[in-house]
This record gives structure tokens, sequence and C-alpha cells, in this order.
């Protein structure tokens, strides 16, 4: 989509450059426009030639500007998804964390039934007759 509207911008710019060329050349012209035929024949392509240089100016400016509303029209749609982007990024990252998290639990978990193994059965022997610890957590 920015790429299309840089490029739209782009041959905008160019078709400018046309029109300006012409617009500034032709007042010189015709201030020097005299008897001689030389100087009509030369004023009237030079006329073809800003006219030509004004329709592709004005269709190029069209072009962009008919682009332009269009994006604007769609613009709920490109927030919309951009929306769901950002959200299921979001989550993704958050369900990462959640399982590292989840990890690290289940390793204080079993570190913990092996603290409860090595006491209940460790080079002392039993701490208590009547020790049962055997949790699931």
């Amino acid at each position: 989509m920015i790429s299309e509207l840089r490029k739209l911008e782009k041959a905008k710019e160019d078709t400018r450059i046309f029109f300006d060329y012409y617009r500034n050349k032709m007042p010189k012209l015709q201030s020097n426009l005299g008897q001689a035929a030389k100087k009509q024949e030369r004023y009237d392509k030079n006329v073809e030639k800003q006219q030509a240089a004004n329709k592709a100016y004005g269709m190029a400016c069209n072009e962009l500007h008919s682009y332009i509303l269009r994006v604007e029209s769609r613009q709920d749609i490109v927030l919309e998804q951009l929306c769901m982007k950002f959200t299921r990024d979001i989550e993704a990252e958050f369900y990462v964390q959640l399982s590292h998290l989840s990890q690290r639990l289940g390793d204080i978990e079993q570190g913990m039934r092996d603290v409860v193994v090595s006491t209940h059965s460790g080079i002392y022997g039993h701490l208590s007759n009547n020790l049962d610890l055997n949790v699931d957590f």
C-alpha cells in the first residue's frame, strides 16, 4: 500500500516537472512570438506539448487522489488488522512467558519432592514415624 502511494507520488512529481517546464516556457515563447513562421511553428508545437503535460499532470493528480480516497475508506479495516496483529503478538508473548513460568514452577515442585524424599528416607533415617509427606502439588 505504501509502495503504491510512493509510486503514484513519484509519477505525479515526474509529470509536474514537465508541467512546470512548459508553464514557464510558454510565456517566454509568447513574448518572443513575432511574424516569423518558424517561431510560430515552434510555439504551436510547444502549445501541444504543454497541453499534453497539463493532461498528464491532471491524470497523475487524480489517480493519486483516488488512491488516497480508497486508502482512507479502508482505514478502519487497516486499523482493525493492525490491532489484531498487535493483540496476537502480545498474546503469543504472554503464553511464552506463561510456559517459562510453568516450567520454573515444575522445577520448584520437583525440588520440593526431592527434599521430601531425602528427609523421609535420607541418611538420617526416618525423621518421624507418622510423617506422610506424599503431597501432590
